[in-house]
């Protein structure tokens, strides 16, 4: 996500990404030295979403792909991601969702039944694929998810349902 905003925001904007897992942070800084990009602009360092090191109001900007289904408290991470964005400054979530009633029976039984089964054969590791059905089950809808925002303090969220709703791309706005 931080190297699709460095290229696709006009100018050159710093982008600041924070994981607390050190691997992941290894791995995006020798991506960004395969691109090519500037230390300078995007810096990637360790932390906890559930207390951010930045000071009130730091970004216009704030987003999280596939992690908030992670936080222990995600009531508390909505509150610290909103305590540092500027007043106006916009929240992008992308999160796996509960898929459309339609396509749930198919889309469980591939989480739950085979792809645990298949990462075995194929990583090793057949908890982190139990783990990772659990956790999207039970991960709430995109209108779930609109109403926790609100309750943290945001304004206007929106979602938008991606693959059957399958996954769902959140916007919410500190208020001005």
């Amino acid at each position: 996500v931080a190297f699709a905003l460095q290229e696709g925001l006009p100018g050159n904007p710093e982008i600041v990404g924070l994981d607390f897992c050190p691997p992941m942070l290894d791995q995006a800084r020798e991506k960004r030295e395969r691109m090519g990009l500037a230390r300078e602009s995007n810096e990637f360092i360790e932390g906890d979403c559930m207390e951010l090191q930045f000071d009130d109001e730091s970004f216009d900007l704030v987003t999280i792909a596939f992690g908030l289904r992670n936080l222990t408290d995600r009531s508390k991470g909505l509150e610290e991601i909103r305590r540092v964005l500027k007043p106006g400054g916009r929240l992008i979530v992308l999160e796996f969702s509960q898929p459309y009633l339609w396509f749930r029976p198919f889309y469980y039984f591939y989480l739950r039944g085979i792809l645990p089964w298949l990462a075995r054969w194929i990583t090793g590791d057949r908890e982190a694929y139990l783990y990772l059905g659990t956790s999207i089950s039970t991960f709430p809808d995109r209108k779930g998810l609109c109403t926790e925002l609100v309750e943290s303090g945001f304004v206007a969220p929106r979602a938008h349902a991606m693959t059957f709703s399958v996954v769902a791309l959140h916007e919410a706005r500190k208020e001005s």
